[in-house]
């Protein structure tokens, strides 16, 4: 069982299943998942807080193609550095970044070619799933869309 990122997780495991079965497998719960990040509300209070939460990931995967310049703002960019300098958790990233000034990132973030492998590497649906797998979905949720979960 997840939620939100941890949704996604539990969708993921689901369609994992159908490829990769796995022993005693039971099925997955999936509440309000993140199917694909760059299919979150871009109205959404969170949107850019938690697009730019994943740069951490990115970094990791692309240490030498991702440059964090051409996809964030200044202001997003010095506080992206004292956050990795601090190495503090998730409450840490929120406190820094939710009061800096907005857009956090750059017009044209979407088409860097590390963002787009990335998505296309961890997006779910469209996928065959193996075992149940339940999805809790709310209809008034500002972050996640329910049309967006359904189309997944």
């Amino acid at each position: 069982m997840g939620h939100s990122q941890g949704g996604g997780a539990a969708w993921a495991a689901g369609q994992r299943q159908h490829t990769q079965p796995f022993k005693g497998y039971l099925g997955a719960i999936a509440a309000s998942p993140i199917t694909n990040v760059l299919n979150l509300s871009p109205d959404g209070p969170l949107f850019e807080l938690l697009i730019t939460a994943v740069f951490g990931s990115l970094q990791h995967l692309y240490p030498a193609e991702l440059r964090l310049c051409e996809v964030l703002t200044d202001a997003t960019l010095r506080h992206w550095q004292l956050y990795q300098e601090l190495r503090g958790g998730i409450g840490v990233y929120f406190e820094l970044f939710r009061n800096v000034e907005k857009p956090l990132l750059l017009p044209h973030w979407r088409q860097n070619p590390q963002i787009q492998d990335f998505i296309s590497k961890t997006s779910n649906g469209g996928k065959p799933i193996a075992g149940p797998l339940l999805v809790l979905q709310g209809l008034s949720d500002a972050n996640i869309d329910a049309e967006t979960t359904s189309r997944a």
